[in-house]
């Protein structure tokens, strides 16, 4: 559970038989607020639901790179200020900040679900420390939603991931 929300994670979901799949699709058409369901297939195809494509060679090695950089500043909060002008490179705009920091939070709950560690940055961060950072992340999210100013929000953003979240 995280934030009282309850995650599953279906491995090989498109491996699933016709009763499983059916069963799975009235979960799926009528959500839950405190649910989140994350499949995982390797032939996406198969599966016909919104597709976030994670880990693979599809990506362009720039967004790879970026997105490792990022974690680790997110990860190492003391380094966000100081790398700051490369960050806004990065996220120039408030869609490829939403992009990105919602790609983030992807990643962060299948590590925390799964220890699947798509990105190097990942692999000494402690769970602790991943769930406090994806517990500002998400609330971030919900606050970018809102017609805000950018860079005071990234600033923002920026400054409860050094506190750990003390500055909510």
């Amino acid at each position: 559970m995280l934030d009282n929300k309850r995650i599953y994670v279906i491995k090989e979901a498109d491996k699933m038989n016709l009763f499983a799949s059916n069963t799975l699709l009235k979960f799926l058409e009528e959500p839950v607020d405190d649910v989140i369901a994350i499949l995982l297939t390797t032939n996406r195809y198969k599966i016909r639901c919104q597709i976030l494509t994670i880990g693979t060679d599809r990506f362009d090695s720039v967004f790879n790179e970026n997105m490792n950089k990022l974690i680790t500043y997110v990860l190492n909060g003391n380094r966000l200020f100081t790398n700051y002008n490369e960050i806004l490179s990065i996220l120039p705009t408030k869609l490829e900040a939403f992009s990105y920091f919602m790609h983030i939070q992807n990643v962060f709950l299948l590590y925390l679900q799964t220890d699947i560690t798509l990105y190097q940055s990942l692999e000494d961060a402690s769970k602790k420390q991943v769930m406090s950072d994806l517990k500002i992340i998400q609330k971030g999210l919900k606050e970018l939603d809102y017609n805000v100013n950018y860079k005071l929000w990234l600033d923002s953003m920026f400054a409860k991931l050094i506190g750990g979240g003390s500055n909510d």
